[in-house]
């Protein structure tokens, strides 16, 4: 996806915006975060290769505040669904080729009823042409942004890194100040995410997915 295309959007303008365009709601989810456990396993990406008939894959979620406004949701069953920000090789120093994708979730916390953002980052290892073979699930990261409820956020399409084949860039903003995720692809075939700068440096979490 080209620099600048919004893939998750909380606010109301650019939600209209993206639904009429065929965009998918990110699926919301209750409780405390199963820190990786299972979210990889079920993740189906609604991600198309670029060109021509390529359905966008931006998200929206709600609109209004923490005690009300309105919540898009998708239809009964669809809580698997992710919507994407990146999904693209990427290789680690001396490491084999992985597949590394960038997905969403929103969650609400049991304890005071706020949302937060989860950015998860899976890697997969490629099919090969031996018989059986298929897409495997290698590693899942998560970076947390919380209060996206109280907060106007915006992710914007992931960038590769030209001079670094293990390392790619997430733009994003919050109350129309942006910033960066830096993100790269580990020898342990795990994807390592900080804030580098921005509204949300030091504030974004990265969570340590269950062993």
């Amino acid at each position: 996806m080209p620099a600048g295309e919004v893939v998750y959007s909380n606010k109301p303008d650019d939600m209209a915006t993206l639904l009429a365009a065929g965009c998918q709601p990110v699926a919301v989810v209750a409780g405390k975060s199963p820190a990786g456990r299972n979210l990889g396993l079920r993740v189906r990406l609604r991600l198309r290769a670029a060109g021509g008939g390529r359905r966008r894959t931006a998200g929206v979620l709600r609109a209004g505040g923490p005690r009300g406004g309105t919540s898009a949701r998708g239809p009964p069953g669809s809580g698997a669904i992710r919507t994407g920000a990146f999904l693209h090789a990427r290789r680690s120093d001396g490491g084999p080729e992985r597949l590394v994708g960038i997905v969403f979730l929103e969650r609400i916390v049991p304890s005071d009823g706020t949302r937060r953002l989860e950015v998860n980052a899976l890697t997969w290892s490629p099919a090969t042409w031996e018989t059986g073979s298929k897409l495997q699930l290698k590693g899942l990261t998560t970076l947390v942004f919380p209060h996206v409820d109280a907060r106007t956020v915006r992710v914007f399409a992931g960038q590769v890194d030209p001079a670094d084949p293990a390392r790619f860039s997430v733009p994003y903003e919050v109350d129309g100040h942006r910033g960066t995720i830096a993100a790269w692809l580990t020898g342990s075939d795990t994807v390592k995410m900080e804030v580098r700068d921005g509204p949300d440096a030091g504030r974004a979490v990265e969570e340590e997915p269950a062993q």
